[in-house]
């Protein structure tokens, strides 16, 4: 592994963008490591940092459009689009009942291929209801670029949906690192990988 993506993993660390606890994500489960892109907005640098991660999987792929969730992907998507000159959108989770009354918030146009942006791809949950709104509007999902995976199948599932999931790490990976970089303790190593080992196992018994 390169010295630049450690020193990375360390820095989300560092900084609260990576947790380790007991913490309930969307889907009512607990999970003992959590990501939290929201603070990135605080620290403009490691901001940049990340963006530039998303750049260089978005550069290498063929859209018109970035679409951001927010409200964890909103800003890097904001100055993602700045920086590989791509016009952006965001999608509400539902409806506005006044004003415009919009799901999709910016200018796009029927047809277009789009790129969904969001900060962890986990159960899938999230990218389906987006993916849902999005087609509604007439535009096509063709690819989604997180940064971090999540061991409980979010990407194999938005991937049945015939679209294309790319991250830059993963949770065993990132757990990995900060164990050697002795930033996390044994006990919340372990709690990790058996995390994980108990998810697949349920995973395989399906």
């Amino acid at each position: 592994m390169r010295k630049s993506k450690v020193a990375t993993i360390c820095t989300l660390f560092d900084h609260g963008a990576i947790r380790f606890g007991s913490f309930k994500t969307i889907a009512s489960i607990y999970t003992p490591i959590f990501i939290d892109l929201r603070i990135l907005v605080s620290f403009p640098k490691l901001m940049h940092q990340v963006v530039l991660l998303y750049a260089s999987i978005v550069r290498t792929l063929h859209y018109d459009r970035l679409v951001a969730i927010p409200l964890g992907s909103l800003p890097v998507g904001t100055i993602l689009s700045q920086i590989v000159q791509k016009p952006m959108v965001y999608v509400r989770a539902e409806r506005k009942k006044y004003g415009t009354k919009k799901i999709i918030e910016g200018v796009f146009f029927k047809g277009e291929k789009v790129v969904l942006l969001d900060d962890v791809v986990e159960k899938g949950i999230v990218k389906k209801q987006a993916i849902h709104n999005i087609h509604k509007e007439g535009l096509q999902v063709t690819d989604v670029v997180v940064l971090v995976n999540h061991p409980r199948g979010g990407k194999e599932y938005v991937q049945r949906m015939g679209i294309r999931v790319y991250h830059w790490t993963d949770i065993a990976e990132i757990t990995e690192v900060l164990r050697r970089e002795e930033r996390i303790t044994r006990v919340q190593y372990k709690e990790v990988v058996q995390y994980i080992a108990d998810l697949n196992a349920t995973t395989h018994s399906r």
